[in-house]
């Protein structure tokens, strides 16, 4: 099943820099009745997409996590900046009843660092829910 086409939707952005990494976390609400209609993998694979899009990368590692028993990828991503420089991109995903999450790590190639980009990824939780 296809997702369908959902129009325009707000997306909160919230960032950190540290050196040349950058640190993101954002959060998207998808109307109810569009996720009762979706297959949650094509969402979580679609924002995949989108991410590989954005840097004109390839997504060099894909895999289904789950938080809180929610569905959830994470993927790592190579490509280039607007400033055509190489970029890693490390992201968890998780669709959360209607609202996407999206942690992400951006950083120069040459200067990623694997362990933080996980510290900073797995710092990430849902407040108020249950495992």
């Amino acid at each position: 099943m296809d997702v369908p086409n959902v129009g325009s939707i707000d997306i909160y952005n919230f960032t950190g820099q540290r050196g040349s990494t950058a640190y993101y976390v954002s959060y998207a609400d998808y109307p109810a009745e569009i996720i009762e209609q979706s297959d949650p993998i094509k969402i979580l694979e679609g924002s995949r997409d989108g991410a590989s899009q954005s840097v004109s990368g390839k997504v060099t590692s894909d895999k289904p996590i789950s938080l809180d028993r929610h569905p959830g990828r994470e993927i790592t991503v190579e490509g280039k900046d607007e400033n055509g420089q190489s970029v890693t991109i490390k992201s968890r995903i998780f669709l959360v009843d209607n609202r996407l999450y999206q942690i992400m790590v951006i950083s120069p190639q040459r200067n990623f660092d694997n362990n933080a980009a996980d510290t900073f990824l797995q710092s990430f939780k849902l407040l108020g829910s249950e495992p």
